[in-house]
């Protein structure tokens, strides 16, 4: 399986409209990613002819200084608790986020 290795972040600044005073700056960081994960004919169980849409996993990543947040779907009706608690873990190694499962 695919996982996403990390996210690239790009800063989206605020820029003050001109002839106001700047007060101070605001940065927000953002990211969005998605990653094919479709498994090949040849991992699929018996009896399965191919794939009609490709499965994907889809994250989006906000930083603004104080706080992180990312939101990752995974297009699979479930994932078993063993999938998520490694790529959740390996999310939170690699990115210094905090888990929350919704």
């Amino acid at each position: 399986m695919k996982l996403v290795a990390g996210l690239l972040f790009v800063a989206v600044l605020a820029v003050p409209a001109v002839g106001r005073p700047q007060v101070s700056a605001a940065v927000l960081r953002a990211a969005a990613a998605r990653v094919d994960i479709t498994p090949p004919l040849s991992d699929l169980p018996g009896g399965y002819d191919g794939v009609h849409d490709p499965l994907f996993v889809r994250a989006l990543a906000l930083d603004n200084g104080r706080t992180r947040a990312a939101l990752v779907t995974v297009d699979a009706g479930a994932i078993s608790d063993e999938i998520w608690k490694r790529a959740s873990s390996h999310a939170s190694e690699t990115l210094a986020f905090q888990l929350h499962r919704s």
